[in-house]
């Protein structure tokens, strides 16, 4: 069986099964780093946005506040419908690496705990395809969990947790500047937060 598609099936099972308490989990502990990467994306009037991995909505709702539209993929029709209950449009269930759009059809796109949650084989097939439907200069913000020496007990357990548990703990750290950069794109802008004492970094970059 194609090991894409189980790996893909395996995360789709697991949204599904968290949408229903996503924001608890998520919706507070997380709205710092999420709010940060918003603002440093920047998004503009008349520009569309493009979310991937957008789950529940709780940033695609502050992208749709500036953007002339945002857009919202995810793996999970539970977490889409979830956002759709909360009054968001333009949720499309589909896979990262095939995303249902034009070439240069978006200014912008955001991931925030989202690309780390794929293998790592598939993170560069992932950053290409978004790099192919963003519009020349097209800008990139990552959010996501810091590969950085783990100090400190909260992230050490996270990290063998993970480690333990990789399709349910499945947020792996990802040198986010080192990925894009091998994807073509050039580096705007890094910061270094914390979430729960883990490092959490927000990047942006340039098509």
């Amino acid at each position: 069986m194609n090991p894409h598609w189980l790996n893909h099936h395996a995360t789709r099972v697991l949204y599904d099964r968290l949408a229903g308490w996503y924001d608890f989990l998520a919706g507070t502990s997380e709205q710092h780093v999420r709010q940060r990467g918003i603002d440093i994306l920047g998004i503009r009037a008349g520009e569309k946005v493009l979310e991937l991995g957008c789950g529940t909505g709780l940033a695609l709702a502050g992208l749709g506040k500036q953007a002339k539209q945002a857009v919202g993929v995810d793996l999970s029709l539970k977490m889409l419908q979830a956002a759709q209950r909360k009054g968001i449009c333009h949720l499309v269930q589909a896979d990262f690496l095939l995303l249902p759009y034009p070439s240069e059809s978006f200014e912008a796109a955001f991931l925030c705990f989202s690309l780390e949650t794929l293998p790592e084989g598939e993170t560069q097939a992932a950053l290409q395809e978004i790099q192919r439907v963003l519009k020349e200069n097209g800008r990139i913000c990552l959010v996501n969990i810091a590969r950085v020496p783990a100090r400190g007990a909260i992230p050490r357990l996270y990290l063998a947790a993970h480690q333990r548990f990789p399709h349910v703990v499945d947020c792996r750290p990802l040198d986010a500047s080192a990925e894009l950069v091998k994807a073509g794109y050039t580096i705007l802008r890094e910061d270094l937060s914390r979430v729960w004492s883990i490092p959490v970094e927000i990047v942006m970059a340039v098509k």
